[in-house]
């Protein structure tokens, strides 16, 4: 299991900015809020933050979302994961 803080480093650091704005802009088309707006450093990682956590919402109704470009996929090493479970 990837725990939610290395989900979102893991994707924060594979993913440039415009890919997080075009994914945001995708989630939130299919959900009833406004995205919020930052103006802090870390914009990307606090937008992937709000991301991860709508998508782990169960009353967020979501459709399923696959993978185009497989060539390059994020790394996730051992230490990012929780095997204690």
């Amino acid at each position: 299991m990837l725990p939610f803080d290395n989900l979102v480093s893991v994707c924060a650091n594979s993913c440039s900015p415009n890919e997080v704005k075009a994914a945001a802009m995708v989630i939130y088309e299919y959900v009833e809020q406004r995205q919020p707006e930052y103006n802090a450093p870390n914009i990307e990682k606090k937008v992937i933050t709000d991301m991860v956590k709508l998508i782990l919402n169960p009353n967020v109704a979501l459709p399923n979302f696959l993978a185009m470009e497989i060539s390059c996929p994020p790394l996730v090493w051992m230490d990012h994961l929780d095997v204690s479970a």
